[in-house]
């Protein structure tokens, strides 16, 4: 099964990979009391990928693109799709790197007619090995065998920005999600040596636990893909609430500047 991820319907529907279903990020998340960008319960999750046929044990792969009649991606919908897919508990994905833009520069051809699929079986569930919540955050993000990797860019990590509360997490290193990725293409990861050099110059090491964080629990699966994926770092966890959550309890203290405390 193809999974097109690429923001704006009409996008998908100008062109697409051959057999790929339409589905934006945004079926993944949704407000939970007040709060924006949490994942969404698992029995709308599955209805919805279910009516995109999803069925137990598919491969999936998915893929984004910048829209060629709107280009309204950044790049990090096709990471952040494939993050979803494993925390509701499908485990045979693949995501395309570099996206639709890799697909074509490679040869490949797309087409605008809409595939027919039938309903899927698929079940959900949540893994809860993949994600730390913000009261086990507290306990042990100044532990010496754990780091905190925040991936927003440098003046959301430094300064006050769209949150209540400036800076970052105490603790928490920057590594911006497109310092992963090329410049001229944000879904397609720089190569294996390059990402293990950045990573490795950040003192983020195989034997400590990675937790990650970024703005509202997108950005962040850049990094997870990263580690996980492609760097196989055995640790590695995501802080889905993120400044968004942090920041909005007024017990949290955060830090301005670019060092961590």
């Amino acid at each position: 099964m193809i999974i097109d991820c690429q923001p704006w319907v009409n996008n998908y529907i100008s062109g697409h990979i051959p057999g790929a279903v339409h589905a934006e990020e945004c079926m993944m998340r949704m407000s939970h009391f007040g709060r924006p960008g949490v994942l969404a319960p698992t029995e709308i999750v599955e209805m919805s990928l279910r009516h995109l046929g999803l069925k137990a044990g598919d491969p999936v792969v998915v893929y984004g693109a910048d829209g060629a009649i709107k280009k309204v991606g950044d790049g990090v919908e096709q990471f952040f799709f494939a993050y979803a897919l494993a925390r509701y508990g499908h485990e045979d994905i693949i995501m395309l790197d570099g996206g639709m833009q890799a697909w074509t520069e490679a040869g490949g051809q797309l087409e605008s007619t809409l595939p027919r699929r039938l309903a899927g079986d698929f079940q959900a569930w949540l893994r809860q090995d993949l994600q730390i919540e913000m009261e086990e955050l507290r306990e042990i993000k100044d532990h010496g065998e754990t780091v905190l990797i925040d991936t927003r860019p440098k003046k959301q990590y430094a300064e006050q920005a769209y949150w209540p509360k400036p800076g970052h997490i105490p603790g928490a290193i920057n590594i911006p999600w497109t310092e992963m990725v090329t410049k001229e293409n944000p879904r397609l990861f720089r190569p294996k040596k390059e990402l293990k050099e950045i990573f490795q110059k950040n003192r983020v090491e195989k034997d400590k636990e990675v937790l990650l964080t970024c703005g509202t629990g997108r950005s962040a699966s850049v990094a997870f893909i990263a580690l996980t994926s492609l760097l196989e770092y055995p640790m590695v966890r995501m802080y889905e609430g993120s400044f968004t959550e942090w920041s909005a309890h007024t017990e949290n203290t955060t830090v301005k500047g670019n060092q961590p405390y």
